[in-house]
């Protein structure tokens, strides 16, 4: 289960568009509740329909992240989320990983981070987690659209 700690949704919660209360169709969900199945779902690279019913279904939330990834409001989650952790949480990813205290293995024919064993069982370790997979993903998004942008020009260019 992914829990934003009161402190990480005060910082969120001012950034989120307030919910309009609707007297006709579907009820409103719980942004908190939203926002954590959203971000449950890439700290554990889970596929939505393996959701746990503890969040709003799969499908609410997949809606909630396309907006909020239009939007650009997920990006400013994760940059937010990025920088308590380094503040608050004291734990610096980007030195991390410079340092090689992040790294990544192969557990059981699967990829997975390795993360520095003083933030096994504490808040940090899945907001790190997050981060970094946010970051992997872009990464690979860059590189794909750099290869497809070279395949597309004549040889020799």
């Amino acid at each position: 289960m992914f829990r934003l700690s009161d402190e990480q949704w005060a910082l969120i919660q001012p950034l989120l568009p307030p919910s309009a209360p609707s007297s006709r169709g579907r009820p409103v969900m719980d942004q908190r509740l939203v926002l954590e199945g959203i971000l449950w779902k890439f700290s554990t690279r889970s596929p939505w329909y393996n959701m746990p019913p503890a969040y709003p279904s799969y499908q609410t939330c997949y809606r909630r992240y396309l907006l909020w990834k239009r939007t650009g409001l997920l990006l400013q989650i994760y940059r937010l989320l990025y920088h308590d952790l380094r503040e608050r949480g004291g734990f610096d990813i980007h030195q991390a990983i410079t340092e090689n205290r992040i790294r990544l293995s192969c557990v059981n024919t699967r990829w997975a981070f390795i993360f520095p064993p003083e933030l096994e069982n504490t808040w940090q370790i899945p907001v790190a987690r997050l981060i970094v997979y946010h970051w992997l993903e872009e990464t690979r998004r860059t590189l794909k659209k750099a290869s497809q942008t070279q395949s597309d020009s004549p040889p020799g260019l």
